[in-house]
């Protein structure tokens, strides 16, 4: 079963950190960028908390999921993430930086994870900062319910609070089997609506899950970002595969079993699902632990198709996507007209035989 191969590539890895010892009272990562919020390119903070760890990663984990690498197995206490907020904004001047994303390697609304007063502490902490405008946190869908969220609301006052759900897929099997997520799509639509009027759903989609052909990956995504607004999402963000450490995806990646999907097929879905009405935007591995490969195209133009991407992500003109060619394309494309006839339960059932499990 591919739940039991998930957790022997990590079992080791866990029972190492379980051992690591982690300052407590400082973030893992403090870092910058830019997007898009109030019609206009803005700066945005982006702070990613050492916590208690997402339930799900120490239990199976997802395919791709590496931020477990991140979790203190020792346990952090309500002082510490209060005082891992208050470093953050001794650390930062938020003038004229109106959007605080603030992640953990997990779920922020887990109450395992991050305790109720914790959380509440967090949010308190933020409203008293005057020129934060917008917050974004993270968090599964079993742990967003409407009284948890109002009342952070309430703590938190007039700003626009942000919910990132990580989908990934629309397609069950492959949620369930490819990623591996532990939840189901009823469980995901009733999180959206537990928002509603509270707070806006941005949802996470994966371009490439594992045992998936380019063209299906493409296809895919292309699927699941209809189906996320068309069920009340109000943003979605493309996510790339990227390559982390103790992770499936990384067994396969090693051992020339999983190809990173081209950045030819994100340009394809974003082309594909764009339209002026809807916030669609796309992730460029703004990761902790830092990943050890990404998606990419050839080396004459990865770099700039990257850069081209980042200003699509600041001023949401795919114009600025077009015209944009190299030689390496018809390689993209020889990969897209590849089929495979096999079912996906039969290629990871192939995949298992052949490893012994």
């Amino acid at each position: 079963m591919l739940h039991e191969f998930l957790k022997s590539i990590k079992t080791a890895r866990i029972n190492e950190l379980v051992s690591t010892k982690h300052d407590v009272t400082q973030p893992s990562l403090i870092s910058d960028s830019v997007t898009f919020f109030d019609s206009r390119p803005v700066d945005r903070k982006i702070a990613v908390l050492r916590s208690n760890g997402c339930s799900w990663a120490q239990k199976v984990g997802c395919s791709m999921c590496g931020f477990f690498e991140e979790t203190c197995y020792t346990g952090v206490t309500k002082d510490d993430y209060v005082q891992q907020i208050k470093s953050v904004f001794d650390s930062t001047d938020f003038t004229d930086v109106p959007v605080f994303c603030l992640f953990t390697a997990g779920s922020f609304l887990d109450p395992v994870e991050i305790p109720p007063e914790a959380s509440q502490a967090i949010f308190r902490e933020i409203s008293y900062n005057k020129d934060i405008k917008k917050v974004l946190i993270e968090s599964r869908p079993e742990f967003i319910k409407s009284d948890v969220i109002r009342e952070l609301k309430e703590v938190l006052g007039g700003k626009t609070l942000e919910i990132g759900i990580g989908l990934e897929t629309f397609s069950p099997e492959i949620l369930s089997h490819c990623v591996v997520k532990g939840f189901t799509l009823p469980d995901y639509e009733r999180a959206v609506k537990a928002t509603d009027g509270l707070a806006d759903v941005l949802t996470y989609v994966l371009l490439k899950p594992p045992f998936l052909t380019e063209m299906e990956a493409v296809q895919e995504a292309v699927g699941t970002v209809n189906y996320a607004f068309s069920v009340g999402s109000k943003a979605v963000s493309i996510e790339p595969m990227f390559i982390t450490g103790h992770t499936l995806v990384e067994y396969l990646h090693s051992r020339g079993q999983y190809s990173l999907p081209w950045l030819w097929s994100l340009v394809e879905v974003l082309n594909q699902t764009y339209s002026p009405d809807r916030d669609i935007r796309v992730g460029i591995c703004e990761e902790i632990p830092p990943p050890l490969d990404a998606a990419k195209n050839c080396d004459s133009c990865t770099s700039s198709i990257y850069s081209q991407l980042n200003k699509y992500n600041q001023f949401k003109d795919i114009s600025l996507l077009d015209g944009m060619s190299c030689v390496c394309k018809s390689e993209w494309e020889k990969d897209l007209a590849f089929k495979d006839s096999r079912s996906v339960k039969d290629r990871i059932e192939s995949f298992l035989s052949s490893h012994g499990s």
